[in-house]
Parts: C-alpha cells; structure tokens; sequence
C-alpha cells in the first residue's frame, strides 16, 4: 500500500516547483502521457492520507465548539443568557471559512496548488494554539472575548482554506476509475473528525473530571469553587490543543507530493516537467518511449541556447486567465456561470440546513431528546444549562450531549458516508444528488410535523429517529457531493476558485442559518424547532432543481452490458472533458460527449415532451428542446 510512509530518500519535495533542465517539448504531445500515468496508479493511499489527515484536522477544528461552548459559557460569561457569545463565536468562525476559501481559491490558481498546501495548517495550528492559550489576563485586564474571535477567525480562516486545496488535489491527482471514491473517502473526515471531537471531551470529562470530583459539582453557581472552576477550564483547552496534532502530521505527508500534475499542464504549460514530477512521484526513474520521442524531436537541429530561450518564452507567454476577456469567454459567452451558481446554490442550500443542526448543537439536541414530563423553562437560562433541566450540573451535562451527538448525529453520518463510499461509483451521482436532495426534503417535512405533535407531549423516540435518518441521507448524498462534484467540472485555469467560491456561499448559508435560528430562544419558543424543519425541507426541494437543471453529468455509460451485469460501474468523466464547459456539454460532440440536456426550460420541455407527446426523450436537436445553433452564448437558462 504505497503512502502510508512515504518519507524515504528522494520523496520530499521541499521546492514543489523546481525546474528542470529546459527542453522545447510540445504540452500537448505530453499530456497524452501524464494523463495515462495518472491513471495507471489505482486507488493512491498517499493523496488520501494526504488530503485526509488536513480535512480531519478542519472537521475538528470546526465542530470542537459544540464541545467548549458550555463549558466556555460556565467560566467566562455564566449570568448570559441571550446567547450572542456562542452565536458570535460560531459566526466569526464562519466567516473566517469563507474569507480563506474565496481567497486560497484564488491564489492556488493562480500561485499554484503545492505552494500553498501546508500554509493553510500552520494558520490552523497557530490558531488552534493561540485559542487553547487565550486568556482574560490578570484580574480581568483583558477581555477573553475578543481573544476568543481573533483566534477562531483565523482558525477558520486556515479550514476555509483546506476545502479547495484538499478536494483539488486529489481530484487532480486521482486516476479517473478512482476518482470519486477517494474524494468521498476524504470527505469521510468530516464524521470521523465530528465523533472525534466528542469523543476527546468526553475522554477528557471522564480522566480529568471525574479524578477532580467535577460530579460533584452544583448547578448553582454560587456553590461552585475555584478547583472545580480550574477543571473545566482546563477540559476545554485540552479539547482545543489536541486538534493541533493531526495537523502536525498532515503537514509532514504534505512534503511528499511535488505540484498537481494538471496545473504544471494546462496553467504553467510545462508537460515535461509534469510528467517527470509524476513520474518521480510514482518511484519510476526512466522516461518512457514516448516522452524519449518527444525529447529527440525537440533536441534534433536545436542548439542548446535555442531550446532554452524557446522554453523561457513558452513561460513569459503564460496566460493570465483571469482577465476580463478570459472570464466572460468561459463564464458568460461559454455559459458556463451556471456550473458555478449551481453549485454555490446547492451548497448554500446545503449547509444552511445541515450547519443549521450541527453547529451549537447541544440546545437544538436537548430539544429533540426531550421527553415528557420535560418542559422548556419559561425565562431564558444560561448557555452553559440545560434548557429542559436547569438543575443538572454541567458534568452530567456534557456527558448528555456527547451520548446525544454521537447517537444522533454520528452514527447516521458515518454510516451514510461508508456507504457512500461503496456506491459512488455504482449510482450516477448528479441523479443521486437530485433525489437525496428530495428524500430530505421529505424527511424534514415529516420531522416538522412529528416534532410539533410531539414535542413535550409524546415520545421522543420518533423525532431523535427522524433525525438520525436526515444525518444519514446528509452524508449519503448531498453534503458529500457538494463536496466531490465541483472538484470535477471545471477547468484547471478556475478550478480552485470556483471550488472555493461554491465552498464560501455554503458558509454564508450556514450564518444565514445561525442568524435565523437564534432569534428565537427555545425557552421562548419551543415549538420554534418544527418550523426550522419545515423551512430546511422547502430549501431541500430548491436544492433539487438547481442540481436537476444546471449540473452536467459527470458520468459515461455502464461499463460492459448492463443486461449482463447485476449492477454496472459508472465510469467517471475525465477531468479534461468535464473541464470544456456548458457549452460543450449541451452539444453533440464528434467525440460522442456533450448533448446533455440542460437548462430549466429545456429540461421542462423534454419532460413536457415525453410526458404528453412521445414517452421516448429526444436528442437536444428536437424544436421543443433544442439550443440556438452557435450556442445559446449563456442566454438560455
């Protein structure tokens, strides 16, 4: 299993981008070879530990509030019980998110990928660090408040920027039959670093609180001492800085991959120098015959000072690809805007419903589990109580959260993302995508009204089953194609850009989520709960319909018969035929792509059509469905 130590003489890449000896080789004699040695690989265990080991450090990161928060609210801010710290804290944390995916999107295209790959850690760790050490100084000179945002601000800003970098390298550097399932394979961190988190603090809870006494402790605060006060604290800074040491090791498995191969093609415009890198990458020393060939042709009647300035200028004639010309050519007279808004959509959509649920999730949690006699408080309590108890200490607390994320939350979405896993290759994933988004849809819509009728009056049982059943169907399908489908359709010139674009407007959604549900307090409002399901549900179905009309398939036909076989693989799209855009997509090509149907009144009309006219689909040059000849230059949506 070649990665999983990588760390042996020749396979450290200090200067990811180092040159070589200059030859005047053809980039696109070239590719033909880098893209079969890609491919000849298999499943790459090293890009995985790579990129999985980061993403697990980021799931971490991100969700270790839903373990300090209560215990931050019982030291730093005990008498608060309008909420704004933790929904300040989450939403800073966001916004850092966001700041560090629009922006390491950019610079990896335009800086390349490896030159940043590793950054975006040390701002994670610095930030993980700084947050575990923050304090409110000697007899309160500081406010520990401010410490906590700057430093979880610039802690999301280091995940943001993971989410870009992490899924474009491995979709760049993936064989084509393996590529889907070693993205969903990374994405799986998200869980895991989910149930690690929990598990952690509740590690920390049992050694470190129980050898203190810590349940013993009052829920009266007044009773409470400077011992017991010194335990919690010390709980959830151990919680924090144990997220730094994942990343420690993502940082050294980071050193072992040179620049991805297709941005050394197709931004960088050097062929010879991706394949060699790809090559050494894949412990292969000798070139093969075709790269030889191309070599001799170059060398041949060219002297040595010829070839080099021949190189130099290939390099001075770099493109700028983000000029206004080359953005509207792709963007807008390419029509290739909606791949983008389709995925942001989606993704806003998404996580407006999935971060909705799982950040500061303990409350959203109490609510679910209770059951009657429970009943929620009439006045607000603190964030650091229990809604429906307030006379539970905070030891017993915590140990009620972690039991109620881990089988609530957890185990739905390790088990959606395992399976996930195995079927990523067996269903198509853009259908997949539509429908999951419609089967949660549904499921919120049943959770809604169960939860009203039965909220502090029946059963709890039904609600929390609910629920486990939309964590399932989140990591099944929407929340883990949102990630793997915008790494695969665009071009390697926007790639991370628009990948990391999408990646922010899905943590604009979840602000938008956090905003939405904290103007009403479950104390004040405790049916408040039912009409965010039925609110997640109607977003479900829009997530639906941009997915249905505007993403391309990223699949080709079975391989094989598919009379012959039980269930036939689904062969993925190479990246450089996905990479062409909605206009090539939505016409037939002579290669036998494209002609896909696509667009909100084309795709209306083919279901008009084969509904009350003919039960056979028609090909997109049908007059009920066809698109302009010269293509629809982005004005048919």
């Amino acid at each position: 299993m070649r990665g999983v130590w990588p760390f042996v003489p020749g396979r450290i890449w200090v200067d990811a981008v180092a040159q070589l000896p200059p030859n005047a080789i053809d980039n696109d004699r070239a590719r033909t070879q880098v893209c079969l040695e890609i491919n000849s690989q298999g499943f790459d265990w090293q890009i995985i530990l790579v990129s999985a080991s980061g993403f697990l450090t980021d799931s971490y990161a991100l969700f270790a509030t839903n373990v300090v928060l209560p215990s931050l609210a019982y030291i730093y801010w005990p008498d608060t019980t309008n909420g704004k710290p933790e929904l300040i804290i989450n939403c800073v944390t966001l916004a850092g998110c966001m700041v560090g995916q629009i922006l390491f999107g950019f610079l990896a295209d335009k800086l390349g990928r490896r030159r940043l790959y590793g950054l975006e850690l040390v701002i994670v760790i610095f930030g993980t660090l700084g947050m575990s050490q923050a304090s409110d100084g000697e007899n309160k000179s500081m406010d520990i408040l401010s410490w906590i945002f700057f430093w979880r601000f610039l802690t999301g800003l280091g995940i943001g920027a993971e989410y870009p970098l992490t899924a474009i390298i491995t979709a760049e550097f993936a064989d084509v039959r393996r590529r889907a399932r070693m993205l969903a394979v990374v994405f799986l961190m998200q869980p895991v670093g989910q149930l690690l988190v929990t598990g952690v603090g509740w590690a920390a809870l049992s050694s470190l609180g129980h050898s203190r006494h810590l349940y013993s402790l009052s829920a009266d605060l007044t009773a409470q001492n400077e011992q017991q006060r010194s335990t919690i604290d010390s709980i959830w800074r151990c919680v924090i800085g144990v997220g730094a040491a994942p990343a420690l090791l993502a940082i050294l498995y980071r050193l072992t991959i040179p620049e991805s191969p297709r941005y050394t093609m197709d931004v960088v415009r050097d062929g010879e120098r991706a394949l060699s890198n790809i090559r050494r990458y894949h412990n292969r020393d000798t070139l093969p015959n075709a790269l030889m060939g191309i070599q001799a042709d170059a060398a041949g009647g060219a002297p040595g000072g010829a070839v080099a300035a021949g190189n130099a200028a290939l390099e001075r004639e770099r493109p700028n690809y983000f000029t206004r010309e080359e953005l509207n050519q792709y963007f807008l007279r390419d029509g290739s805007w909606r791949y983008l808004f389709a995925t942001s959509a989606c993704w806003f959509l998404l996580d407006f419903a999935f971060y909705g649920l799982g950040i500061n999730s303990p409350r959203q949690l109490a609510a679910i589990w209770a059951s009657p006699p429970a009943q929620p408080q009439k006045s607000p309590v603190a964030g650091w109580q229990d809604a429906f108890d307030p006379e539970t200490n905070l030891y017993t607390k915590l140990f009620h959260d972690a039991k109620q994320y881990v089988i609530t939350i957890s185990i739905g979405s390790l088990l959606g993302s395992f399976i996930l896993i195995y079927l990523i290759d067996k269903i198509r994933r853009k259908a997949w995508l539509v429908i999951s988004f419609l089967i949660l849809a549904i499921a919120f819509a049943i959770t809604a009204a169960t939860l009203r009728a039965v909220e502090f009056h029946g059963p709890h049982w039904l609600t929390v089953a609910l629920y486990m059943v939309c964590q399932f169907f989140f990591n099944l399908g929407p929340n883990s194609l949102t990630f793997i489908i915008p790494a695969e359709i665009f071009p390697t010139k926007y790639r991370c850009t628009c990948y990391g674009f999408s990646a922010a407007m899905g943590k604009l959604g979840s602000i938008a989520a956090q905003l939405l549900l904290k103007r009403h307090e479950f104390s004040a409002d405790p049916g408040y709960l039912s009409v965010a399901f039925g609110i997640f549900a109607v977003l479900m179905a829009l997530g639906a319909a941009f997915a249905w009309a505007w993403l391309p398939d990223v699949q080709g036909k079975p391989e094989g018969d598919p009379r012959e076989l039980r269930w036939p693989t689904l062969p993925s799209k190479p990246l450089e035929i996905l990479a062409n855009g909605w206009t090539y997509a939505t016409h037939p090509q002579p290669d036998g792509e494209g002609g896909q149907i696509l667009g909100f009144r084309v795709k209306i009309a083919a279901l008009y059509y084969r509904w009350f006219t003919n039960p056979v689909v028609p090909d997109p040059g049908h007059p009920l469905v066809a698109i302009p000849a010269g293509g629809d230059n982005g004005q048919n949506p």
